[in-house]
């Protein structure tokens, strides 16, 4: 599976409260897994308009490295209902749209690897 860093976590002392697991010195990364469930889930046009949402495109995924270094807001997210590994969700806004990233915490292999993406 081909997988790239996006950078060491920047804001880890947020993202642990928000977990309950110390982040430090983890490392934000995207896989090929991520950007396919993304851009099956959130690439189509007509139904990201039907939720009031623009479809994701492959030039998205070049701003992952800014949207988890320099969020504008992190929330906790739901857990992953197959292992229970916590998740966050990171928003920025950028030239207009509000991505929102889901992250999922992998203490195992310290990182929190991209889930999903969306833009509104």
């Amino acid at each position: 599976m081909l997988r790239a860093s996006l950078g060491r976590v920047s804001r880890s002392g947020e993202i642990g409260r928000l977990t309950n697991i110390d982040v430090r010195g983890f490392r934000h990364s995207i896989s090929q897994d991520g950007i396919s469930h993304t851009l099956k889930k959130h690439g189509n046009a007509k139904a990201e308009a039907a939720r009031g949402q623009v479809a994701i495109t492959q030039l998205d995924f070049a701003l992952a490295r800014e949207i988890v270094r320099q969020p504008d807001r992190l929330l906790p997210g739901d857990p992953n209902p197959a292992n229970g590994q916590p998740r966050i969700i990171i928003e920025k806004s950028i030239r207009g749209r509000t991505y929102t990233y889901i992250g999922e915490v992998q203490r195992a292999k310290r990182r929190i690897e991209m889930v999903s993406m969306w833009k509104r």
